[in-house]
């Protein structure tokens, strides 16, 4: 028996996926459009339309993905373990320190999707991908 939490389906991955790509983008919007702080209104554009454009991609990889794989089995993805509480808080070193967490998170989820989604190699190439991205962004994050 899986627990609700658990990831167990390549379609499930995919879906948790662009969910976490629609809570960072929200989350950069928020920022961007409060920002009377030190984090750049621009970077945070930047990092809202970079996750526009990451979901694109994996409603692609969806779309292309072969229709029977959509059930095929994963085990060990908990979806708990990625999860951040990306709200707006008025102190920006808060939210400097949720956006990089959201980026680590995220890039160790798309890390783990590619690990478990080898049988799928276009898939797990595209997840490799989004997670050396999300460990770009999240040095950008540091950085400010």
């Amino acid at each position: 028996m899986t627990s609700n939490s658990e990831l167990n389906t390549f379609g499930s991955v995919l879906t948790f996926a662009i969910n976490l790509e629609d809570t960072a983008r929200t989350f950069y919007e928020r920022l961007s459009e409060r920002d009377e702080h030190h984090l750049s209104m621009d970077i945070l554009k930047e990092l809202a339309e970079g996750n526009r454009k990451r979901r694109e991609l994996l409603e692609r990889t969806r779309r292309e993905g072969v229709v029977e794989m959509i059930l095929e089995r994963i085990s060990g993805l908990d979806r708990t373990e990625y999860l951040v509480n990306a709200s707006y808080a008025p102190d920006e070193a808060n939210n400097l320190k949720v956006a990089i967490e959201l980026e680590k998170r995220m890039g160790r989820f798309y890390s783990d999707s590619a690990n478990k989604t080898k049988f799928l190699p276009e898939v797990s190439r595209t997840l490799e991908k989004l997670a050396r991205n999300s460990a770009e962004r999240e040095a950008r994050l540091r950085s400010l």
